[in-house]
């Protein structure tokens, strides 16, 4: 690779049955590049050469991401769940515990702490949001049909026409106060299928600060990350 791309190394190629060439940076800040099976690589080097600024400019962003990160792995620091603290602790476990106020860690997960906690932050998730929605949908009387957790970047939840909600796990690290406008705003779709005036004096009704939380993720959601 010349001098303009050999700080662009290509971490991961995949080839396949596809026309044209693409190019994505994962969470992580690693450049994966999809192209068909027939394409040359001094090919797709130039191509990844073409869209060098581009590059540069969503690692940086990515990076800086990663600096605002929320949760630390160091023993005795503190982890924020749905607005409740907990003392990370170091553990020779084979799994992540709750127990009281401390959340137990292993140290074998240690080299890959946040892929780890993700996993049972998700698990973890389902059961806050679901108890959550549960209890809104008896107050908000209305009737959905499940709950999925996902990991998604531009949503933090959705609603189905049929009543099924989606919500990403990451919500969890947010204070309850958010969560629930989240929970209460995918919950208001179930009878207003859209964002009109209608919809959001239902989110008002129950939740009268829900412009203060709407903000709150729109300026701090790019935090919740592990």
């Amino acid at each position: 690779m010349n001098s303009e791309t050999d700080d662009l190394n290509i971490d991961i190629l995949k080839r396949g049955n596809r026309r044209t060439v693409s190019i994505h940076l994962t969470r992580d800040g690693k450049l994966e590049v999809r192209a068909p099976y027939l394409v040359l690589l001094f090919m797709i080097r130039r191509f990844v050469s073409s869209k060098r600024e581009w590059i540069l400019r969503a690692k940086q962003k990515i990076a800086l991401h990663a600096k605002k990160k929320i949760v630390s792995y160091i023993d005795g620091s503190v982890i924020r769940l749905a607005g409740e603290e907990y003392s990370l602790k170091y553990t020779d476990g084979t799994s992540i515990l709750k127990v009281g106020k401390t959340l137990l860690f292993p140290r074998k997960f240690l080299s890959k702490p946040s892929f780890h906690f993700a996993l049972w932050a998700r698990k973890e998730a389902k059961k806050i949001l679901l108890a959550r929605t549960k209890y809104y949908a008896e107050i908000m009387d209305v009737s959905f049909t499940r709950v999925s957790i996902r990991d998604t970047s531009s949503r933090w939840g959705s609603c189905s026409r049929t009543g099924s909600i989606n919500y990403c796990w990451r919500l969890i690290l947010a204070d309850l106060s958010v969560l629930d406008y989240v929970v209460i705003h995918e919950l208001s779709h179930i009878s207003h299928h859209n964002h009109g005036k209608d919809f959001w004096k239902r989110v008002e009704r129950f939740c009268s600060l829900y412009k203060i939380y709407r903000a709150w993720l729109k300026n701090h959601g790019d935090t919740l990350v592990v």
